[in-house]
């Protein structure tokens, strides 16, 4: 693999599971603690602990789900 693609794959599954994993984090705050001040320190909390979490899985998930996708299409791999 090219140290580029390598990069490519870390910044994007980087960027989609940090904009994911943060939009999930607010929604269950908001729903398990409420509206109120405190909300943007506890969603950040939230979202330190998620955030690793789902860019490790996305990393290990992404080529999975690459495959699945393509069999449930019937279309062949792309590089």
């Amino acid at each position: 693999m090219e140290r580029t693609s390598l990069i490519w794959k870390l910044v994007h599954t980087g960027l989609l599971s940090g904009g994911m994993s943060a939009l999930v984090a607010l929604i269950v705050t908001i729903v398990n603690t409420g509206v109120d001040w405190g909300l943007g320190q506890r969603w950040l909390v939230a979202w330190c602990l998620a955030y690793p979490v789902a860019w490790f899985a996305a990393l290990i998930w992404g080529p999975s789900a690459r495959m699945l996708t393509n069999w449930l299409l019937r279309s062949p791999p792309k590089s």
